[in-house]
């Protein structure tokens, strides 16, 4: 999810534009969380999982 939590779509291109051009850090606004979908049956158990993103620099 983007910083105003908002589902992203996978495997597309998002363009960040809040950091300062003159240098510094710059926390990357994103975060995940899990979902219940509602055809599927609600368990207990774990639930680990990993992403990668990759970042180009323009």
């Amino acid at each position: 999810m983007d910083g105003d939590g908002t589902p992203l779509a996978l495997d597309k291109a998002h363009a960040f534009s809040a950091y300062d051009v003159q240098g510094g850090d710059f926390k990357i606004p994103l975060s995940a969380a899990y979902i219940h979908l509602e055809d599927q049956p609600l368990g207990f158990g774990t639930a680990n999982t990993s992403m990668t993103f990759t970042m180009s620099y323009l």
